[in-house]
C-alpha cells in the first residue's frame, strides 16, 4: 500500500473516532435538557407497581397543570433511583414505603449515598412520591395540589407530619392546609416545575 493511501485510512480513522467522541456527548446534553423541560417521576422494575402508577400520575400532572410535561422513567433498580436522586439528576421519585425508610436513612440498596436528604409529596397504597428536599417549594405545592384536586382520579393521599421519619415537603404542606402558592425560589426561572 502507498503512501496516500495509508493517509486516507488514517484519515478516515480519526474522523471515524471524532465522530464518536462528539456524539458520546450529545445525548448526555440531550437528557439534561429533557429534565429541566419535563417533571420526570422516577420509578424502578424492582418496585413494579411503581412504573404503572407513575405514567398514571404523569398523565393526570399532564391534565391538571399542562406546563409540568410529566413524564415517568424507570430505572432497573431503586438503587440506580438513589443514584439518580443524590446527584441531582432526579427531584421526583414514586417508591416503595421500605425503600422509603432506607433512602432517608441510607441503609440496604443505598449505604452507597449515605443518607439522601428527600421529603414526602403523596402517598398511594404501599408507594409514596418524594422529592429532593431541595425541591422548590412551588413546585412541591403545584404537584400535591394536582392530586387534591383530583383526589379520585389519583387515588392518593395527602402526607401528614405525624405519620412518618421523612418529612412532609414544605410546599406540599401548604398545599394540603390549603395556603396559597409559595413565591418561587428558582432563581432564573419562571416557576414551572
Amino acid at each position: 500500500m502507498h503512501l496516500a493511501g495509508r493517509r486516507t485510512i488514517m484519515r478516515c480513522g480519526l474522523l471515524f473516532v471524532a465522530m464518536l467522541v462528539l456524539s458520546a456527548h450529545t445525548p448526555y446534553r440531550q437528557w439534561e435538557v429533557y429534565r429541566m423541560k419535563h417533571l420526570l417521576i422516577g420509578t424502578s422494575r424492582e418496585d413494579t407497581a411503581s412504573y404503572p402508577l407513575g405514567k398514571q400520575l404523569a398523565e393526570l400532572l399532564v391534565q391538571a397543570v399542562p406546563k409540568t410535561r410529566a413524564r415517568v422513567v424507570r430505572a432497573r433498580t431503586v438503587e440506580r433511583l438513589g443514584s439518580l436522586i443524590s446527584t441531582d439528576q432526579l427531584k421526583v421519585l414514586l417508591i416503595s414505603d421500605k425503600h422509603l425508610a432506607e433512602m432517608a436513612e441510607g441503609t440496604g440498596p443505598f449505604k452507597a449515598f449515605g443518607p439522601i436528604e428527600i421529603a414526602r409529596l403523596f402517598h398511594f397504597d404501599g408507594l409514596v412520591l418524594i422529592s429532593r428536599a431541595d425541591f422548590p417549594a412551588a413546585h412541591a405545592w403545584i404537584v400535591a395540589r394536582a392530586f387534591l384536586d383530583n383526589a379520585e382520579a389519583s387515588g392518593g393521599t395527602p402526607p401528614w407530619p405525624g405519620d412518618g421519619q421523612v418529612p412532609v415537603h414544605p410546599g406540599a404542606m401548604a398545599a394540603v392546609n390549603g395556603e396559597a402558592l409559595p413565591a418561587s425560589d428558582v432563581a432564573g426561572r419562571d416557576g414551572k416545575p
